[in-house]
C-alpha cells in the first residue's frame, strides 16, 4: 500500500501528498536494517525533493 502511495506522490508535488510519506519514512528509522524499509526510505529520499 505504501509503495502505491509513493507511486502517486511521484506525480504530485504538493506537501499535502508528500508530507505524510516523509513522516512515515522518518518513523521507520529504527527498522532501517529491514531491506524493504531501507528500499522504501531510499526511494522516498530520491523521489520526493526535500
Amino acid at each position: 500500500m505504501t509503495t502505491k502511495a509513493l507511486d502517486l506522490a511521484e506525480e504530485i508535488s504538493s506537501h499535502r501528498a508528500t508530507g505524510p510519506l516523509r513522516e512515515l519514512a522518518a518513523s521507520m528509522g529504527e527498522q532501517s536494517a529491514v531491506p524493504a524499509v531501507r528500499a522504501f526510505r531510499e526511494r522516498i529520499a530520491t523521489t520526493i525533493a526535500a
